[in-house]
């Protein structure tokens, strides 16, 4: 039962990290929804007991990590980023002062 619970939030952390990892341009919000959506997802998975009997606990760190991925990034041309949105109203940025030098 232990193992179980875990498994229903070590997939939204998972998916998390990775797109925080290697998703550079991407915004929060999509994250975080994804992972509200993983954790709805196994927590309906959990509470379903005809999934619940067919799906075996280790399945649900892989089912919220792919949950988390694929909301967030479905969401994401909702969410651009800064330097995109710059971009696209063709603002340019101020150039950074030069550090000074004791």
């Amino acid at each position: 039962a232990a193992f179980a619970l875990r498994g229903l939030t070590s997939g939204a952390l998972l998916g998390g990290l990775l797109l925080a990892v290697f998703w550079k341009k991407g915004r929060g919000v999509p994250v975080i929804v994804g992972m509200t959506a993983s954790l709805a997802v196994m927590i309906l998975l959990n509470t379903n007991t005809l999934l619940k009997e067919k799906i075996f606990w280790p399945w649900f760190t892989l089912i919220g990590t792919l949950v988390t991925i694929t909301v967030a990034l479905f969401l994401a041309p909702l969410f651009p980023s800064s330097t995109e949105m710059d971009r696209s109203s063709g603002k340019r940025e101020a150039p950074a002062a030069p550090a000074s030098v004791p």
